[in-house]
């Protein structure tokens, strides 16, 4: 089929259903398949609702979408709707250190997948 690895990232969670597909695709085609979201890859996980994890990595992105005079104060609580670790506690430098820990861990992720090719074999009868 041309491909050696499939890497489906996605921007929200949880991807429950969706594994269920990807497995039946990677049984089926006999190319390995990895989707999740960008805190799966990391070591340990991430991810929050709007809280410092996302919030540091649209800063680190697009850090004009950013206006940190928003967060709340430090000491603070996130404001409602906003769960995990205190945006008031996030800074430039961690956003950065954390889109660094999803780069590494993508490219950790596909070299893996790359690994597993080998491995792989189609259930499908191709013609």
């Amino acid at each position: 089929y041309g491909f050696e690895a499939i890497f489906c990232l996605s921007g929200h969670y949880p991807l429950n259903y969706v594994r269920y597909a990807a497995i039946a695709f990677e049984r089926e085609f006999g190319i390995p398949v990895w989707i999740g979201h960008e805190g799966m890859v990391c070591s340990p996980g991430q991810g929050d609702h709007a809280a410092q994890w996302e919030t540091s990595l649209m800063w680190a992105l697009e850090p004009e979408t950013v206006d940190p005079k928003r967060f709340p104060k430090r000491g603070k609580p996130n404001p409602p709707g906003v769960y995990g670790k205190p945006v008031a506690d996030l800074t430039p430098a961690l956003a950065r250190a954390n889109l660094e820990l999803v780069i590494e861990g993508m490219a950790k992720t596909a070299k893996h997948l790359l690994k597993r090719r080998k491995s792989c074999k189609p259930s499908l009868k191709r013609r």
